[in-house]
């Protein structure tokens, strides 16, 4: 089992972009 966890502070008016990114760019590095 993997548990990855990131805290983070963002503008609201970023939010959705930066959890687009994440779901699609930067957990599949990861992983």
């Amino acid at each position: 089992m993997i548990l990855y966890n990131v805290t983070t502070s963002l503008e609201p008016s970023i939010a959705d972009e930066w959890v687009a990114y994440m779901r699609e760019h930067h957990m599949a590095e990861v992983v």
